[in-house]
């Protein structure tokens, strides 16, 4: 059974319990094309023409106020050649939400963002709210890896548990949840995680700030992550982040790295912000990761004014080698209904440990953003890239949407 053909019925059905008019209608269409051309040397050239159009449905009012239907889907195909799988369509989410007083249930395909539990399933979920608690509990099999149209099956994949927050202790959120995910990897091999997570936040004469999460699985016995962030407002002018994270890597299930084993590496680092003036901000940010038997640094430098301008510098050195870049960014306004956007990036990188010279990277891209009516969205953008593999490469963008409501407060 193909899960559009039930969304569709069930929105079909509960359209007809009211009257059109009473029905509040918003979505966006959105069609796009990509073009690539790569040149690796005179005899090989790989160039692909993609077209993608994606829809937002959102449908509210179906019967009761309490009731509405959110979607988001997306199809593409390959125009120069015919490639494995096309047409595709992609069903992101597709559920309906029924909100009354303090409870709420979604029902259908959604994303599950629950503490420990994380991930897009075909299902439901309920939240209760309190006047300083809430309480989410979730259940459903994980939809297919092409996030395709069809159901998810349980035994191939599911994700279920629940969350439990509160404010009440000396004025900190708190959240304890436990969640419970398996995906089939083969025929014989599944891969189980139990995870129990409790994290806390708290905010000091809101200035200050920390946070903290320790996530435990309880199917390998270890620990899967613990982290510690805090913001420190030094002077008006002046302020500090600083973090510390370890946790094992996670990789999604048909990824190539899966067949490798994981280990767990460890995070510090910490950012500087200098607000120069209201418009000019300054950033320095350090970090170090440990592994098993290596280590690496990053560091950076970024100056920016307001959202339109920014000039950074970065370096990142140990494994992986070292690499240094120079990257710069543009947003300008050209006119109440044009937009210019654009980035540079240019970098030397050691492609092999102890190499007598760099190679060099460049990228760059430049795009325009149109708005000729308050519901239509014209974008152009070009992007090119120099690398020790290809001699050139070319990326084109054009993409169009268009945003329409109908129902209460439509013009």
């Amino acid at each position: 059974m193909q899960i559009r053909s039930v969304i569709l019925g069930l929105a079909l059905l509960a359209g007809l319990s009211q009257p059109a008019a009473a029905i509040v209608v918003d979505g966006r269409l959105t069609s796009s094309l990509y073009n690539y051309e790569a040149l690796k040397d005179s005899a090989t050239t790989a160039t692909f023409l993609r077209a993608t159009q994606g829809l937002r449905l959102d449908l509210g009012h179906l019967g009761s106020r309490a009731l509405s239907f959110h979607s988001y889907m997306q199809g593409s195909t390959d125009l120069s050649e015919e490639a494995n799988n096309d047409p595709r369509l992609r069903l992101y989410h597709a559920y309906f939400s029924w909100k009354a007083g303090r409870s709420e249930i979604y029902l259908g395909r959604q994303r599950i963002s629950a503490g420990a539990g994380l991930g897009r399933i075909d299902g439901a979920k309920a939240i209760l709210r309190g006047k300083d608690w809430n309480l989410d509990v979730y259940a459903g099999p994980l939809t297919p890896l092409d996030q395709g149209a069809g159901l998810g099956s349980w035994s191939e994949g599911s994700l279920w548990g629940a969350r439990v927050r509160t404010s009440r202790l000396l004025g900190t959120d708190l959240g304890f949840s436990f969640a419970r995910r398996q995906r089939q990897l083969t025929p014989d091999r599944d891969l189980v995680r139990e995870l129990l997570s409790l994290e806390g936040r708290r905010l000091f004469r809101s200035k200050h700030s920390l946070y903290a999460r320790l996530d435990y699985d309880q199917q390998e016995t270890q620990l899967y992550r613990a982290e510690v962030d805090g913001r420190l407002a030094i002077a008006p002018r002046l302020s500090l982040q600083a973090n510390w994270l370890r946790r094992l890597p996670a990789v999604f299930a048909g990824s190539f790295f899966s067949m490798f084993p994981q280990e767990a590496y460890q995070e510090v680092g910490g950012i500087l912000y200098f607000q120069a003036t209201e418009q000019v901000q300054l950033a320095a940010n350090f970090a170090e990761v440990l592994y098993t038997d290596d280590h690496a640094q990053r560091l950076g430098l970024v100056l920016s004014s307001g959202p339109h301008y920014s000039l950074g510098y970065y370096r990142t050195v140990g494994y992986a080698r070292a690499s240094d870049g120079l990257v710069g960014n543009i947003y300008y306004a050209l006119g109440r209904q044009l937009v210019l956007n654009g980035e540079v990036d240019l970098a030397t990188f050691e492609r092999y440990e102890e190499a007598e010279d760099r190679d060099g990277l460049a990228t760059g891209g430049l795009g325009l953003s149109w708005k000729p009516v308050p519901a239509a969205l014209i974008e152009a953008q070009v992007q090119a890239m120099r690398n020790p593999v290809y001699s050139s490469e070319l990326r084109f963008l054009l993409r169009g949407s268009w945003h329409f409501f109908k129902g209460e407060g439509a013009p």
